[in-house]
């Protein structure tokens, strides 16, 4: 190697590419753990660090999020059938709006020696104008403890849970792609309606994974009958709900550069709580529901792949299925 100055030297390493250091990269610890929906981190966000309130609430292990979702309907075409509002058959029928609003608050217990071990506690708001779809509550989101075995190999969540964040993935692409109905009405717990649920995950390797969850079913005679029962969340069960048993399999794979975000699962469901026969209403309660679906998801296209490889153009399709009776 021919011999070169010191000041050379430096210029040379001037001239090679930094690295970006990403200010909110510390925080990522502090998002909640054992979802498959990316919320978005505190850099997007409106509040980011102000005044330094997330940096002092992180020095002590606090993580926090909090949003507000909202919704407006509206049937404007002349011959639009209005109806009172005891009577309201779909949203937009008459001038419809929703409100739902989050807070979740997590602890890092990584600090004890806990690996990736976190403390997860939420609380949940809704307002709707058309009583139907809700109805209105205020309560828990999720109450729940998460912690990795086996450098990460086993993933433990228990508490309580909203099992539609953590099985199947119905936002593809970043769009809300199926509602999932089949899912929530064979009981599965929802953001309104979270339950008493032990989650176990096990990763054969960084993209291979199996899924398994013992729930509390949310009420078998749906999520508003559930909810006007149990507006809190804090109920241990609701009358006729019994144990769902869900297993998914799946493949996932991150986007990279010039590597695609790959996504494929299936999984199935069984659910013992008492349900009414929809064929024969008069007849006893019945048990014995249950639910199954394939999912996949692709990135087509990268729009910045050397910047954010997750960007892009997505396509995806799902089946679900469940008795109809």
């Amino acid at each position: 190697m021919p011999f070169e100055k010191r000041g050379n030297a430096g210029a040379g390493a001037q001239r090679r590419p930094q690295k970006t250091i990403d200010p909110f990269e510390r925080y990522d610890e502090l998002r909640e753990k054992g979802l498959w929906l990316n919320i978005p981190g505190p850099a997007d966000t409106i509040d980011q660090d102000r005044d330094g309130v997330r940096s002092a609430l992180a020095d002590v292990g606090i993580g926090y999020i909090g949003w507000t979702h909202n919704s407006f309907a509206n049937n404007q075409l002349p011959n639009a059938a209005r109806s009172p509002i005891a009577n309201q058959l779909y949203m937009g029928q008459n001038p419809t709006f929703a409100s739902a609003n989050f807070m979740i608050v997590t602890y890092d217990l990584s600090r004890f020696g806990i690996a990736d071990g976190q403390i997860v506690v939420g609380a949940e708001q809704q307002y709707w104008t058309w009583d139907r779809p809700g109805p209105d509550r205020a309560g828990i989101n999720t109450l729940a403890y998460y912690q990795t075995f086996f450098d990460r190999t086993l993933e433990l969540k228990l508490g309580y849970l909203r099992n539609q964040n953590e099985f199947t993935g119905t936002l593809f692409g970043g769009i809300t792609g199926s509602n999932m109905s089949a899912l929530f009405q064979a009981g599965m717990s929802t953001n309104a309606a979270p339950t008493p649920a032990v989650n176990l995950k096990y990763n054969f390797d960084d993209r291979l994974y199996n899924k398994v969850s013992v729930q509390r079913s949310i009420s078998p005679d749906g999520a508003y009958a559930h909810i006007t029962e149990n507006p809190t969340g804090l109920n241990w069960s609701t009358a006729n709900a019994g144990i769902l048993l869900v297993d998914e399999a799946g493949y996932k794979s991150k986007s990279a550069p010039g590597v695609p975000d790959t996504w494929l699962r299936a999984g199935v469901g069984f659910n013992n709580s008492r349900y009414t026969n929809l064929a024969d209403p008069k007849q006893q309660r019945e048990t014995g529901n249950h639910f199954h679906y394939i999912a996949v998801d692709r990135q087509l296209w990268q729009s910045d792949a050397l910047g954010l490889p997750s960007r892009g153009i997505y396509g995806g399709f799902s089946i679900m299925e469940a008795p109809p009776d």
